[in-house]
Parts: structure tokens; C-alpha cells; sequence
């Protein structure tokens, strides 16, 4: 059999060896790494496999704290919103370590990939109006994760008057 430490079913430059010998790895960063082995029977047939393994600190890993702060809280529909969460802490990881990603409407469907949590970010809501809950969602290294909400109101910059019809007897 052979291993691949980091993933990539990358073997090159590895010697076989036999299923009974146990392998160990070092990795020098915490969070989740994926491991490939390949194996060969006396008949040359192989097949792979791979699996995925978190490096924890002592102690295990905690969750992050995530730290939403969304400004302007009330804008309209041509506002820039700025989305913030550098606030957010780990234990573990730095905040350029962790991953945010944002539900706008806090409908369970996050509207973002995951992003880099030191960063901010800014969203014009064109087509949305009204108050609502955005929610984002901090990750640390190991998978962990927490989730802030902020509540904003946004308006459209216009004013509607329907006419007014009466029906006459």
C-alpha cells in the first residue's frame, strides 16, 4: 500500500509497503486535511480510497465566536450595507483562518460561498425591501462553526399613492 498524506492521490517517489506496517503523519497546521491510500493485491488489482482527519489542538477544538455588525442598519434599495465580522474570535485560529458566508434573508439558504472572515464586505439590496434578519456563518479551520444575525431595514426610495376609487349607489 501507499499514502498520500495530503491528498491528491500523489504517490510518486513511494516505495510499497505491507498492509501490516503502521504508518504515522505529522501535520504542521491544525484543521482538516484529507489522507489517500492506494492498495495492491498479489494478483497486481488496486483499488484507493481516501478519507478526511482534523487536527485538533490539545484540549480538542471549540467553536468559533461569531461577531456580526452590519452598517448602515437602515439604508434603501441604492444603499452600500457593509458586512463585517472581523470581530469574530477562535481560540485557534486567527481571524485570516476563519471562513464567513452570509444568508441575507435568513431563510436557511446561504446566498455567499465562504468567504475570508478578516475581510468586509458590501451588498446593495436592488431588489428587496422591508426588515430582515441577515445571518452569517463564521468557520474555523477544524469545520467548527457559529452564526451571527444582525436585523436591517431597507426601503425603496419611492413613494406610491394608488387613486382611490369609489363605487357609487
Amino acid at each position: 500500500m501507499k499514502w498520500d498524506k495530503w491528498g491528491g492521490f500523489n504517490f510518486s517517489g513511494q516505495d510499497w509497503q505491507p498492509a501490516t506496517q503502521p504508518v504515522q503523519f505529522t501535520y504542521d497546521r491544525l484543521g482538516q486535511h484529507t489522507v489517500d491510500l492506494i492498495v495492491m493485491d498479489t494478483g497486481y488489482l488496486m483499488d484507493d480510497t481516501e478519507c478526511v482527519l482534523e487536527v485538533v489542538p490539545p484540549g480538542g477544538n471549540n467553536p468559533p465566536t461569531a461577531q456580526l455588525v452590519i452598517t448602515p442598519t437602515t439604508g434603501t434599495i441604492t444603499t452600500t450595507f457593509t458586512l463585517d465580522v472581523s470581530g469574530s474570535t477562535d481560540d485557534h485560529d486567527a481571524i485570516y483562518d476563519l471562513s464567513v458566508r452570509f444568508d441575507w434573508t435568513d431563510d436557511g439558504v446561504f446566498d455567499t460561498s465562504w468567504l475570508n472572515a478578516s475581510q468586509t464586505y458590501t451588498v446593495t439590496f436592488h431588489d428587496m425591501w422591508g426588515q430582515f434578519t441577515v445571518r452569517a456563518r463564521v468557520m474555523d479551520s477544524g469545520g467548527l462553526t457559529d452564526d451571527a444575525t444582525q436585523t436591517i431595514t431597507v426601503t425603496t426610495p419611492y413613494r406610491i399613492f394608488l387613486p382611490l376609487a369609489t363605487k357609487s349607489q
